[in-house]
């Protein structure tokens, strides 16, 4: 399994938070040292996962929807964290 380290800004108190993204060949996870942030998934197309919310239902993660390539979804649980950090709101993004 490889990694790579990417970091972003919260908007809400400009601290810089750091993720860990491990892949395998049809999974990542980005994960900080406290817990995991999201999860992309491959199937029929990339699944993307925002593991720091519940669902609308509060039974598993908030889906943020299906992707042609890995690093879109990749992007779009980036863009729902931080997103998240300035707003209690996730939109969720489209494929």
């Amino acid at each position: 399994m490889s990694s790579t380290t990417r970091s972003w800004i919260s908007e809400s108190d400009n601290e810089e938070k750091r993720g860990t993204w491990r892949h395998s060949q049809d999974v990542c996870a980005l994960a900080d040292q406290d817990r995991q942030l999201g999860h992309v998934v491959k199937t029929d197309a990339w699944h993307a996962f925002d593991a720091v919310h519940p669902n609308d239902k509060g039974t598993g993660f908030t889906y943020l929807g299906a992707f042609n390539e890995r690093n879109e979804a990749k992007n779009a649980v980036e863009t729902a964290i931080g997103r998240s950090q300035s707003s209690s709101q996730v939109r969720r993004a489209t494929s």
